[in-house]
């Protein structure tokens, strides 16, 4: 298998999800591994390649705390990007945010302040 980046890997899982969402529609998602359904308060729902994780939500809007969710998973688990994707909505592009780790965003170089 090739290795993808990142931004492809996440456009990969997207396209699989939106399959998923226009097969079953909008409904509840229930994490369950080998028919044991989990329930942990750190509970990653799936990590791809070892570099995308993927939380799964069904919730009518997301909030805050699922956002400070998913930059705790990845501060966690050492991955770049995660990918929050909410299948209770009517068109699964509408319920998908990308969120890179914060210690990856490229920030500008501060220009020093000349004292007065």
């Amino acid at each position: 298998m090739t290795e993808l980046n990142s931004h492809e890997l996440t456009e990969q899982i997207i396209g699989s999800a939106i399959g998923v969402h226009n097969t079953l529609g909008p409904r509840p998602v229930y994490v369950v591994y080998r028919d044991v359904p989990i329930e942990s308060p750190f509970k990653v729902d799936l990590v791809v390649e070892e570099s995308v994780l993927v939380e799964v939500k069904a919730v009518q809007a997301f909030a805050p705390v699922h956002h400070a969710q998913v930059i705790s998973y990845l501060k966690l688990t050492g991955c770049p990007v995660g990918l929050l994707i909410n299948f209770n909505v009517t068109l699964l592009k509408n319920g998908i945010r990308r969120v890179v780790r914060p210690d990856l965003y490229k920030r500008s170089p501060i220009s020093p302040v000349s004292p007065v």
